[in-house]
């Protein structure tokens, strides 16, 4: 008997939830903001997706190692894990401190959750996994390959967004 069949999951009735970290349950923004102290010059009208590539964020394991929850992040991730399999599935970037620092991240911080690291998340596409992430072409590519993915978007009053995700999850697993 494994943990699948406890919770009542087989091969045929079995739903995953697959939810990238960064941007979904994870603060990016934030932890990308806290480096613009560390350019030089004028740096206010720096864009985020500068300030990342400016002080190379992606060699950064430290930057990964260190990232923090979305105020709303457990919550989702727990909520999902109530609901369906729930997978971690997040794209490291090529340089191999991206990847160490997630794993390091993802043993403490999730500790015994199940996780991916991939950059061919459309390769897990099926009609029975749900990929809910903020990378528009990442859930459009899945979408295309055959599986629903959700986007996310929470810009405004993230309290009524997340109550929305919530009910779009509960939807689609009771499909």
């Amino acid at each position: 008997m494994n943990k699948y069949d406890v919770r009542g999951y087989t091969i045929s009735n079995r739903k995953v939830i697959l939810l990238d970290l960064d941007g979904t349950l994870l603060n990016w923004n934030k932890s990308v903001e806290s480096y613009r102290h560390t350019l030089d010059g004028d740096n206010t009208s720096l864009s985020l997706e500068q300030i990342y590539r400016r002080c190379k964020l992606s060699e950064s394991f430290e930057f990964w190692d260190q990232i923090e929850w979305l105020p709303w992040g457990k919550d989702l991730y727990n909520f999902c894990q109530s609901l369906a399999y729930t997978v971690i599935c997040s794209s490291p970037s090529d340089h191999p401190n991206s990847a160490a620092g997630k794993v390091s991240w993802l043993n403490r911080e999730i500790k015994h959750g199940d996780w991916i690291l991939t950059k061919c998340k459309w390769a897990l596409a099926s009609p029975r996994h749900l990929l809910i992430d903020d990378n528009k072409k990442k859930c459009d590519r899945f979408y295309s390959a055959g599986g629903p993915s959700i986007l996310i978007d929470y810009n405004g009053n993230t309290d009524e967004y997340i109550n929305k995700l919530k009910s779009a999850i509960e939807r689609w697993v009771s499909l």
